[in-house]
């Protein structure tokens, strides 16, 4: 099975009945603000390290941030990992209502969405070389068209 197909098996469960998928794209995340990612990030650092000394520094690994999936509907913005063999897992959720996201065009296009009452970043993603996907998340998550 595909990564988008188990992606689609996920998201049947967790849509409601008259909810519609806007975007869904794959991205690189900078920074998500969920305890569990800081633990992975830690978890994947330390291995690194703990390898790097065992091995004299014969052997290391460079680590980054895993591959995720971005999925705004018409009612929340989910964030969810994306695995290699597994079903995807949920990251975050939030209403849409209360977020509001922007982009940056730099070499690569990146997308903050941060809390609209306070401007609290929430995640930073790097969608590479695709700024019509970058400016396609940004409509999504402030409700207007693309244009």
């Amino acid at each position: 099975m595909s990564a988008k197909s188990r992606l689609q098996k996920v998201l049947s469960t967790i849509l409601e009945h008259d909810e519609t998928v806007v975007v869904q794209t794959g991205m690189q995340v900078k920074k998500l603000k969920t305890r569990d990612e800081a633990k992975r990030t830690l978890a994947r650092t330390a291995g690194s390290l703990a390898l790097g000394i065992a091995t004299a520094g014969s052997f290391t690994v460079v680590t980054s941030t895993a591959p995720s999936w971005l999925v705004v509907t018409s009612r929340r913005v989910f964030v969810l990992s994306r695995p290699d063999f597994a079903d995807p897992e949920l990251l975050m959720q939030v209403p849409l209502a209360e977020v509001t996201a922007s982009r940056k065009q730099r070499i690569l296009a990146e997308v903050s969405i941060g809390m609209r009452s306070d401007g609290e970043p929430l995640l930073r993603m790097n969608l590479g070389w695709r700024p019509g996907t970058a400016r396609r998340v940004v409509a999504a998550v402030e409700g207007v068209p693309v244009g």
